[in-house]
């Protein structure tokens, strides 16, 4: 029995791993606020986005086809919120200045629970990523139906999201600090436009 709970554990966070390792929406935030605000910035924004896995799976065990639908049909509202979303933070990343991160190790704790909450509503305006999650729950055996397994699935998905962001941020931080302040300012350029490029795929 215990070997079946290490199985799935380690199931639900490959999957959390997979979904989260992608460079999307959440992951080039992530690598923004770990270049403006050090490791524990970027951190804090992926555990927006690993909490919001965590909560698509729950969702998905819960009830994965009824949800499905509701979402398919609502998915363009979700798509237009997320748009407006993105464009706000292409604008603000585009001009915003450049900061040296080992300055902004220490931001204050608002700061933080915004760079958790950036990442956490960004997930939740896009519905679309808890298809791997329904495929997930719907491809799992009879053990699965045990509250227990339910639960190691949940920290399972979170566990293996939380690992890929906390190696970005890691990586992101350590060769922020070897580039220099005009490499910065062009980061946030590119930033931008790849935000409101993707403000636009988000709609079509």
């Amino acid at each position: 029995m215990v070997v079946n709970y290490i199985n799935e554990f380690i199931q639900a966070a490959i999957l959390g791993l997979t979904v989260a390792a992608p460079i999307g929406m959440n992951g080039l935030i992530v690598i923004n606020k770990s270049l403006s605000q050090g490791r524990r910035g970027g951190l804090t924004a992926g555990a927006g986005a690993a909490t919001m896995h965590g909560v698509w799976t729950i969702l998905a065990i819960a009830g994965a086809e009824w949800l499905s639908g509701v979402l398919n049909n609502n998915v363009f509202v979700f798509k237009v919120v997320a748009a407006l979303i993105m464009v706000f933070l292409a604008i603000k990343t585009a001009i915003s200045k450049p900061t040296n991160p080992e300055k902004n190790q220490n931001k204050s704790q608002t700061s933080m629970w915004r760079c958790y909450t950036l990442t956490l509503s960004l997930s939740i305006c896009n519905p679309l990523s808890i298809l791997p999650f329904i495929g997930f729950a719907a491809s799992s055996g009879p053990i699965a139906k045990s509250l227990i397994v339910q639960i190691i699935k949940v920290l399972g998905v979170f566990s293996g999201s939380m690992t890929w962001w906390f190696i970005l941020s890691f990586v992101v931080t350590v060769c922020g600090r070897k580039l220099p302040k005009t490499i910065f300012r062009w980061l946030n350029y590119v930033s931008g436009a790849v935000m409101g490029s993707w403000a636009i795929v988000i709609v079509r």
